[in-house]
Parts: C-alpha cells; sequence; structure tokens
C-alpha cells in the first residue's frame, strides 16, 4: 500500500531548460526521446511502484518508464505554441493510485527568424529638382527625409526576440534605422540618372549565441520632376542667306529638347536678340523651330 505522505516528484513544479545546441535538432528544441526528468516515490511497505502519466494532452507529449519514472519527451516542444500545460503524472502499486498534477512550463529558446509585414515593398518618391542651376526645391525628395518604414516581429523572447534592420549591401543614397525600419535619404536622387532602386533589407534578432535573420526586398521608383533645361541640338548653327529670297522663305530648322526624361513638356522657341526685326521664328508640330525670312 502506498503511503499516505505525498509522491515525492522531482523539483515539481519544474521547468524544461532549453536544450544543449550540440547534438540537438536544428531549432536547438529537446529532441522526441529526450529524458526530461524522473518521477520519485516511496512506499513504506516496499511494494514495487508504477509510474504513469494520464490525459490525451500529456499523453502526445510525455511518456513515463512505468518502472524508473523517467519521463521522456514524445513530441517537439514548441513555446511559441504553447507555453505552459498541465500534466497529470501518477505512481501505484498493487492496491492503490496517487496522482499528482504538474504545471510544467515550457523554456524558451531561438528557434525563430524575424518576419516581415506588409509586403510587397513598394515605394514612388520625386527626385531631387533644381531650376536654372539655382537650389531651388520644387516637390522633391530632399536629403534627410524618410521615405518608408519596413516591419518585422520576432515571437522569441529576450534578445532573440529583440530585431535589428540594416540593408544588405549597403546603399550610398539610402539608410535604414535599426531599431525603427526607418528609410532616409542620404544622398540627392536624380531621376535622369537612376530611375529605380532594389534594396535589399535584412532583419536579424539579436541572440548572441545563434542570431537567426530574414531578409525582403523594397522597390524604389523615382518619378520626375521639371529640374532640366532644354538643350539645343546640332549646335552650332549657321546659315547662309541668299539675297533676294522671297519673304516667308524658310532659312533654317533648329531643334531642342527637353531634359527631364519622364515627363518632357513642349518646348516654345523665341528670338531674343539679332535680327528679330527680318527673321521670324515659327514652332513646329516636330519640335523644332523654323526661321522665316520677313523683310
Amino acid at each position: 500500500m502506498l503511503s499516505s505522505m505525498p509522491l515525492l516528484f522531482s523539483a515539481l513544479p519544474f521547468l524544461i531548460h532549453p536544450y544543449s545546441m550540440e547534438g540537438s535538432q536544428p531549432n536547438g528544441t529537446p529532441p522526441p526521446g529526450s529524458s526530461v526528468t524522473q518521477l520519485k516515490a516511496s512506499d513504506p511497505e516496499g511494494e514495487p511502484l508504477v509510474y504513469g502519466v494520464s490525459g490525451e494532452e500529456a499523453m502526445r507529449y510525455f511518456s513515463v518508464n512505468s518502472v524508473t519514472g523517467v519521463v521522456w519527451l514524445r513530441q517537439q516542444l514548441d513555446r511559441e505554441s504553447k507555453s505552459e500545460m498541465q500534466v497529470e503524472f501518477s505512481v501505484s502499486d498493487i492496491q492503490e493510485v496517487v496522482k499528482d498534477t504538474v504545471n510544467i512550463q515550457i523554456g524558451d529558446v531561438n528557434d525563430n527568424a524575424p518576419v516581415f509585414h506588409g509586403q510587397p515593398y513598394t515605394v514612388h518618391i520625386p527626385e531631387l529638382g533644381y531650376f536654372n542651376n539655382y537650389k531651388e526645391n520644387i516637390t522633391n525628395t530632399h536629403v534627410g527625409r524618410s521615405v518608408f518604414m519596413v516591419n518585422a516581429t520576432d515571437p522569441d523572447q529576450g534578445t532573440g526576440g529583440s530585431v535589428l534592420f540594416s540593408f544588405q549591401p549597403p546603399s550610398p543614397f539610402f539608410s535604414i534605422d535599426g531599431a525603427r525600419g526607418t528609410i532616409t535619404v542620404t544622398k540627392p536622387l536624380d531621376y535622369e540618372t537612376t530611375s529605380a532602386y532594389q534594396l535589399t533589407v535584412n532583419a536579424t534578432d539579436q541572440d548572441k549565441a545563434r542570431p537567426l535573420s530574414r531578409l525582403a526586398n523594397l522597390a524604389i521608383t523615382i518619378t520626375d520632376v521639371q529640374d532640366m533645361d532644354p538643350i539645343f541640338t546640332n549646335l552650332p548653327y549657321s546659315t547662309n542667306i541668299e539675297e533676294d529670297v522671297p519673304l516667308g522663305h524658310v532659312v533654317r530648322k533648329i531643334t531642342a529638347i527637353d531634359q527631364d526624361l519622364g515627363r518632357p513638356r513642349g518646348i516654345g522657341y523665341t528670338i531674343i536678340a539679332g535680327l528679330s526685326h527680318i527673321i521670324n521664328l515659327t514652332p513646329t508640330a516636330h519640335r523644332g523651330g523654323i526661321d522665316h525670312l520677313l523683310s
């Protein structure tokens, strides 16, 4: 017969500690078949004791050696899925059964990489524009402006759940706040030079022994603003005109183009100096100007 004294289970309630990284499964938790504790009980009459575990959930995760009381893990444990469970262990002799409920807490190991939220990451921002070579900001993206924010979380506890952001590789035009994930412009952006950037964001947890990381792509598209002067093509212009040519005679065609490639505007032509009293400049439908003789 069992003693009326309470069962002497080992270290109850007990904590299943993080398993050694060496020789364990990749996520660092105890693999199935691991011994996690040992049940102990005494019988004053010296009768043989039989140890066991009851309950559907408990029997999915644990098995007990009926003779030694050693508790074995049958199924992988995951603190992020279930951090605590109530398990009923038992010990019996020939005549009776004594049961005790144990509160088992699952210890945390760093077995989850950070997870990005809100993907895909895409952003459209205007270039940094200037007028007539003067640094007169128009609707643009100035240096130091925050243009986007990425978000990632890690369900692990402690340093394993703390996420740090970086670019991989670093970008000369953008920086990222390691703690907040805010992306900032660090150099002037010019649509005519580069109209798009493909960046890779790295999110790494801060576990000292085994940090885990995950990558995400960020597509940045630069939109054009009117910051470039038109330029004449095929310079220099030189034309010989014979005397006595009729009025309205075409003497020269000149052409200019808008350097704003994203949204080029139509170009108007005027004569601002020279023979404007005898030469008329007429725009054409093909972005050119034709000089006509007036007198």
